[in-house]
């Protein structure tokens, strides 16, 4: 009788601990990404050599100064415009999933997990609109371009809203972020033991950061390509340019299709799961650090480096 009993109890116990120590499983979660930031760029300066504004009386009102009226055009090196950038923000919108393996000698868990998380903020293209010569022209031949005429500025809102291009129901200008993670765990509590009911774990490893682009003067230059080659009236940067619904939406097009540019970096986790005997779901709350190797963007400084919380629901195989 004890005899059978005690092997009616290791088979229960076995059971359970298969339960509890699946060899694998899944998992989806949502997160909360403190990691990334960006701060406001007012009147960022954004060089395009190769515009050109035709430069006679017609285009451009005013006496034309000595030493311009011979030149056939004025370049974009010397047209000032600009990039503003403000109110980078989180979006609840963060949600992933994790594959794990839990049967590992010494290590006790390697996980391959992910994120995607989107942000936005209000970028914005400001671009002369109109040239006209200065009444009171300075006498040194050399003085710039820019202290010779007087520029009429136009603004160039580049939101979703504005554009009409739905994305994800944001509003203004997007910025979307896919990580993965390759973790490895060590447990450093099991509670109760044997049965493993709770486990608080500690981990580490190697991150991947896919990222859309920021507006910037190169996201221009890439999006516009050949267009930005034509010689232009004054007029033509307003109408034939940037004013021009089919380019705003070029330049937007390249923010929102472009999460391709891999950026690299690592991570520390800690964390912990709950899952009960036989019942297959369990549950998990774990916070990463994330480091980068770098900035997220080439042409922008938008970091990286901060906490990631996820909390999800997995299901042991």
């Amino acid at each position: 009788m004890l005899k059978r009993v005690s092997v009616l109890v290791i088979g229960i116990l076995i059971c359970a601990l298969t339960s509890v120590y699946a060899i694998a499983g899944i998992g989806v979660h949502y997160g909360y990404d403190l990691s990334v930031h960006m701060a406001d760029a007012t009147n960022e300066p954004a060089v395009f050599d190769s515009l050109k504004i035709l430069n006679d009386g017609a285009n451009i009102p005013g006496t034309v100064p000595a030493n311009f009226i011979n030149v056939a055009a004025i370049t974009g090196k010397d047209l000032p415009i600009y990039i503003n950038r403000s109110g980078f923000a989180r979006t609840p919108m963060d949600f992933g999933g994790k594959f794990y393996v839990d049967c590992i000698p010494f290590l006790d868990a390697i996980e391959v997990s992910a994120n995607f998380g989107l942000w936005q903020y209000k970028g914005e293209l400001v671009y002369p609109k109109s040239l006209s010569w200065k009444t009171t022209q300075p006498t040194d031949p050399a003085t710039p371009f820019i202290n010779r005429v007087d520029i009429t500025y136009d603004t160039l809102l580049l939101t979703l809203d504005k554009l009409n291009m739905p994305y994800w129901g944001l509003k203004n200008t997007p910025y979307a972020k896919l990580n993965t993670d390759l973790t490895i765990r060590k447990n450093l509590i099991t509670l109760p033991p044997l049965v493993n009911i709770l486990k608080v774990y500690a981990g580490g490893g190697f991150s991947i950061n896919f990222a859309t682009p920021v507006l910037s003067a190169g996201l221009v230059k890439d999006a516009l390509g050949t267009d930005l080659n034509a010689l232009l009236p004054t007029s033509g940067l307003n109408t034939q340019l940037f004013g021009q619904a089919d380019i705003q939406k070029k330049i937007m097009n390249q923010i929102m299709n472009n999460l391709i540019t891999p950026h690299y970096g690592c991570h520390i986790v800690l964390g912990t799961a709950l899952k009960f005997p036989v019942f297959p779901v369990g549950f998990y709350v774990d916070g990463k650090f994330m480091i980068p190797f770098g900035k997220l963007d080439k042409n922008v400084n938008i970091t990286g480096t901060g906490l990631l919380l996820n909390a999800g629901v997995t299901l042991g195989i």
